[in-house]
């Protein structure tokens, strides 16, 4: 027992994520890999702004977004740290949930509780806002404003819904796993986010919804009221998951032009979540061809129904459906005989009905 105690922990400790082979994708664009939805030292984060940008840093990422909660006083720490451009949103309390704010200047005023002003007034301050863990196993985390109008996004998938999911065993697992390898076990509480994926399925067909990956890094666990480990770090949580942004061209170095481009293709939809524990997704391209054109992600494809029309004109041609409706004055069973007068017609009773 001990020795297969000893080979798994070896294992676990030597894993590494999946290898990828294969062509670069050729569709023109830049990808640039980030982390949204980080908390400091400005709010209940454990890591000062620097230091969270010193972490993206050290994980290779070309952007994270701080978004603390209800201030932006990070905005001093916004701007390129060595190759990785530090941005600063803000996390808004609502009445009908937590608001992601990207891409805004520190305003002169408080946002306000209500989840409509505060939507207009990122659209006012030329942000883009995400509805925060909008599936949170935890009910006043939980975004109720699904009726309320664009723009604005939502989480698909959020570190801290993911850990709330995963149950005891889960984080016990991811517990006892990290001390050996962090991302191996973190991974372990990941799970497939279905009823955030059914709410952007419902939200889709009625208008544009672009969807992100939310960290929620605290780099703390709580347990107690005044005790909290300083677990998982911000370095093991930007390398469970990541957004990656494509962009028409690569990144120039100035920061208000760069956090420009990579705010515009979250909030179109240019972008893509890629699990980069489990293997590298820098790598990853979707294109959809039709009437000779190629569409990428943040564009809408038309679809022609002409194939569909033509399919359903042909089957109405063949077929034809017949309701009866009793109107005999006397309650009872009575019989109705239906015979075609053509050889080659055939009359089939739907299931349940007696002939």
């Amino acid at each position: 027992m001990v020795l297969l105690a000893g080979a798994f922990a070896l294992r676990v400790a030597l894993w590494r994520p999946l290898e990828l082979s294969g062509a670069e994708p050729a569709d023109g664009f830049t990808r640039v890999a980030g982390v949204v939805h980080v908390h400091t030292t400005a709010s209940d984060g454990t890591g000062s702004p620097a230091q969270v940008a010193a972490a993206a840093e050290a994980m290779g990422l070309g952007f994270v977004f701080i978004t603390d909660h209800n201030t932006l006083d990070a905005k001093e720490a916004e701007g390129y740290h060595g190759s990785t451009l530090a941005l600063v949103g803000v996390e808004a309390s609502t009445q009908s949930g937590h608001l992601l704010g990207l891409g805004i200047p520190d305003p002169v005023f408080r946002f306000s509780g209500d989840a409509p002003d505060a939507l207009d007034d990122i659209r006012v301050l030329g942000g883009a806002a995400f509805a925060a863990h909008p599936t949170s196993a935890r009910a006043d985390f939980r975004w109720t404003g699904w009726d309320l109008p664009g723009p604005w996004g939502i989480e698909l998938l959020n570190g801290d819904s993911q850990w709330r999911e995963a149950g005891g065993w889960g984080l016990a697992q991811s517990a006892l796993l990290y001390p050996l390898n962090p991302r191996y076990a973190l991974l372990q509480s990941l799970g497939r986010p279905r009823s955030a994926l059914e709410r952007w399925d419902a939200l889709l067909a009625v208008r544009d919804v672009p969807g992100i990956a939310g960290a929620d890094a605290h780099a703390r666990i709580v347990l107690r009221k005044d005790t909290a480990l300083r677990l998982p770090s911000y370095r093991a949580i930007f390398g469970l998951f990541q957004n990656h942004v494509l962009l028409d061209a690569p990144l120039e170095g100035d920061p208000l032009r760069d956090g420009r481009a990579i705010v515009d293709a979250l909030a179109r939809g240019r972008s893509y979540v890629g699990v980069d524990a489990l293997a590298p997704a820098g790598g990853f391209s979707f294109t959809a061809e039709t009437g000779g054109r190629a569409f990428f992600q943040g564009t809408s494809a038309p679809v022609s129904f002409d194939p569909f029309l033509k399919e359903m004109n042909s089957l109405f041609e063949k077929q034809i459906a017949l309701t009866y409706l009793s109107t005999h004055p006397k309650k009872g069973f009575h019989k109705l005989d239906i015979k075609p007068l053509e050889r080659d017609v055939e009359i089939h009773h739907p299931a349940g009905y007696t002939r």
